[in-house]
């Protein structure tokens, strides 16, 4: 059974691996974007920091995916980090970043679970214990890739729906916020053997 747990500061290299494969791309120990990350999740004060990540754990201790969220309100200040560490890797300053979140937003900024561990249940797990950590205050809302159809699809079972369109590097992304449905309209969508589960 899959646990779920606060990330640590030695989680910084799982994290790390999440946020790249979240991205896409690989990680990579000694790659610039790969130490980049490794050092933002290594910190107190960044978007990626282990304090704003969740950590799913296998029976036997193993790190099984990885969720980070953050108020979207805090994203100019806590970027700041992102900003500087890209300036000391890469050598120059990064331009062009757009806001992937704003105010008033409970952000799930990245999501991954290591593909020796899919289908246990790991990403709802981590989405589920994200959501539950947002302030009441916070909507709960994340970016997908407009043909990430497998990842639409558990967003959408979970409560999230579209609620319009931003850009993230370079390509426009579908908006979703979180918009629970209500345990009855659950089992009427799903059948019986639905009931009681989140």
């Amino acid at each position: 059974m899959i646990t779920i747990e606060e990330c640590k500061e030695e989680d910084r290299e799982a994290i790390a691996r999440a946020v790249m494969m979240a991205l896409h791309e690989e990680y990579e120990p000694d790659e610039p974007w790969s130490r980049i990350f490794t050092a933002l999740a290594g910190r107190p004060d960044s978007q990626y920091s282990y304090r704003n990540a969740l950590k799913a754990v296998t029976p036997s201790g193993e790190v099984a995916g990885i969720i980070v969220a953050y108020n979207g309100g805090l994203l100019d200040e806590l970027r700041k980090a992102f900003i500087n560490e890209y300036r000391t890797v890469m050598g120059h300053e990064i331009t062009n970043l757009t806001d992937e979140t704003v105010a008033g937003e409970w952000y799930l900024d990245s999501l991954a679970v290591f593909p020796e561990f899919r289908r246990m249940g790991a990403a709802r797990a981590l989405i589920e214990a994200a959501i539950r950590r947002a302030p009441s205050e916070l909507t709960p809302g994340l970016l997908c890739a407009q043909e990430s159809e497998d990842a639409r699809r558990l967003y959408e079972a979970m409560g999230f729906k579209k609620a319009g369109e931003r850009p993230f590097l370079g390509q426009m992304m579908d908006h979703l916020v979180y918009q629970p449905v209500a345990p009855q309209q659950r089992i009427d969508r799903c059948g019986p053997a639905a009931e009681g589960r989140v």
